[in-house]
């Protein structure tokens, strides 16, 4: 069903008109347990069962995150600081990014680490995706974070329907500061490229 793809986006569409409201300077959401790309993949690919998934999130929302303990305490479950938290190599090379159209529209909506500009909201960008429109989407994703001094390897992604409601939706999800570091890595030049 689309129940859940649309309950999920939804909420994104609420959140964002919450964060103009309040001139947040970039995307402000912070949790303490995170998704991992794996799972983001199969939400967006539609391979989950979204009822029970559904469920869940009822008994989900009654949890205090805060109190459920830590099953790794690693560095992954540590709220975003600074860039070198993302992991050693050997972890970068085993994780696999959902999509370079998830980790543009990512990369505009995710909480920066500590001393770093924010990216600015661009609420078009969300809102085309969540519109069926992934190219447009991509295409402003693309320019934001050209705006704000990084530099992503793909200036449009040819995305539509149903992939890029998903994706919109996915965005909600909390990731990682390593998972976050990891696509930034993957869909930006290197500061040291000069190509």
């Amino acid at each position: 069903t689309k129940a859940m793809g649309l309950h999920v986006t939804e909420s994104n569409a609420r959140r964002l008109v919450r964060f103009e409201k309040a001139g947040t300077g970039g995307w402000p959401d912070f949790s303490p347990r995170y998704a991992r790309h794996d799972d983001i993949t199969e939400f967006i690919e539609g391979r989950v069962n979204e009822e029970l998934l559904a469920d869940l999130l009822w008994g989900i929302a009654c949890i205090d995150p805060l109190g459920v303990p830590s099953s790794g305490g690693t560095q992954a479950d540590q709220p975003p600081s600074e860039p070198a938290e993302a992991g050693t190599p050997n972890e970068g090379a085993q994780r696999v990014s959902p999509s370079a159209f998830y980790a543009l529209l990512k990369l505009c909506f995710h909480r920066l680490g500590k001393g770093e500009e924010p990216i600015p909201l661009d609420p078009r960008i969300l809102r085309r995706a969540m519109s069926d429109d992934g190219e447009t989407a991509s295409t402003l994703a693309a320019r934001r974070l050209r705006a704000s001094g990084l530099r992503p390897l793909v200036d449009q992604l040819p995305v539509s329907g149903d992939v890029a409601r998903r994706t919109a939706a996915a965005v909600l999800f909390p990731i990682s500061n390593s998972d976050f570091w990891h696509l930034k890595q993957t869909i930006t030049h290197n500061n040291n490229d000069n190509t």
